[in-house]
């Protein structure tokens, strides 16, 4: 039971998603809200993940700030049935945890494939539980069938949904999934992320940057297409791909045919700080996603003061302003080479100390942070008096 004199301290903070060392851009997204919610709180993090073999492993590693649990449990022959072993190995954590004095005082979830295993959890203790969604099955309606009721059944007895747009909250809201919202964004390191020292432009060679993993729906096929268009500005850009998938063979053929090889460059995965030091050193930033729930590249981009040139489409109209880069509309090539154009001629509408200025102010683990902290101290008073503690 929660000693609510004591105070809150100590986050439950469970994902299917999340950095490993085979993947290490997986959840990067959910890492960073970790973080910033350890900078008000004890955060003790369970990462889930399935294997094809083997038995059900718990290994604790700390990770900066953070506890992390590394749960391992082989695949089932029935997806659902892989709540008995998530079920098994939280159920351990958790027992641990308070025999260890240093109990949950709330558990958060993240990603709806999670909503499950919290609410069962958290009837061991009676803790209250709010879950953090990223995912884009939703908007894309991927969520189907029996799926839909499993999953709303548990996301509708939630205490609070934090969806990370106020569009991706329209689209659960459609799928009848009915609870207390509040939107809270992604959010960035912006002691990595930040313009640094001002370079001196080299505006005979102008960096377009993106940053994207190599799949349909990240759209790059449709970027190269456009960014062959930029004829007259051809001889003096060079566009940045970061990023690995299973279109890369197809991206650089299509590189080839369009005749684009001395002008694009293909640089595989990057780790932050590398890709932190490429934004300083680029131009403008583009993203040509399908969809986008609420890009975190296009968050650090904006910290390290470019501006950007993002579709119309999610959550990304939401936090881009007028000062920041440019929208177009998904799927039109020509809009798009419009965008890159206004954006690589007029440097001066998108002020870089402006830009990293919002985006610090709006994103940073600091802000982001406190948002979820006021989030768990309302949700945990309006759960003391439903349950009558003093």
């Amino acid at each position: 039971m929660i000693n609510w004199g004591a105070g809150l301290s100590h986050i439950l903070f469970l994902t299917p998603a999340y950095p490993s060392p085979l993947n290490p851009v997986t959840g990067i997204f959910i890492r960073e809200h970790a973080r910033a919610i350890s900078l008000y709180h004890q955060v003790t993090v369970v990462h889930f993940t399935s294997t094809n073999q083997g038995n059900l492993t718990v290994n604790l590693i700390d990770d900066e700030s953070l506890h992390l649990y590394r749960v391992t449990y082989p695949l089932p022959l029935i997806s659902y049935t892989n709540l008995f072993n998530r079920w098994k190995a939280l159920r351990s954590i958790y027992t641990d945890l308070k025999a260890s004095g240093s109990p949950a005082d709330l558990i958060h979830a993240n990603i709806y494939t999670s909503s499950d295993l919290a609410y069962f959890v958290s009837r061991l203790d009676n803790l209250p539980v709010v879950l953090t969604e990223h995912s884009s099955a939703f908007p894309r309606n991927l969520v189907r069938g029996v799926r839909v009721m499993y999953y709303r059944f548990f996301m509708n007895r939630l205490n609070a949904i934090l969806p990370v747009s106020q569009d991706l909250k329209m689209h659960l809201q459609r799928y009848k999934i009915q609870n207390t919202y509040q939107t809270i964004s992604n959010t960035v390191d912006i002691n990595r992320f930040h313009p640094g020292l001002s370079r001196i432009k080299n505006h005979d060679s102008k960096r377009i940057l993106c940053v994207a993993m190599l799949f349909p729906v990240k759209g790059i096929h449709f970027l190269l297409q456009a960014f062959a268009r930029l004829s007259e500005h051809l001889n003096k850009c060079t566009l940045w791909i970061v990023g690995e998938g299973p279109e890369r063979q197809s991206l650089e053929e299509l590189t080839r045919q369009l005749a684009l090889q001395d002008r694009v460059i293909f640089w595989g995965l990057k780790n932050q700080d590398e890709i932190s030091q490429m934004m300083r050193e680029a131009d403008a930033f583009v993203l040509t996603s399908k969809w986008e729930t609420q890009s975190v590249s296009a968050i650090e981009s904006m910290a390290s003061g470019l501006a950007v040139v993002a579709p119309r489409t999610g959550g990304l109209p939401e936090i881009i302003q007028s000062f920041c880069g440019e929208l177009f509309e998904p799927g039109n090539i020509a809009d798009l080479v419009e965008k890159l154009r206004l954006v690589l001629d007029n440097e001066g509408k998108y002020p870089p100390e402006q830009i990293s200025t919002y985006a610090s102010r709006e994103f940073s683990h600091a802000s982001i942070g406190q948002k979820f902290s006021n989030i768990y101290s309302r949700v945990l008073e309006e759960f003391k008096q439903q349950n009558g503690d003093n």
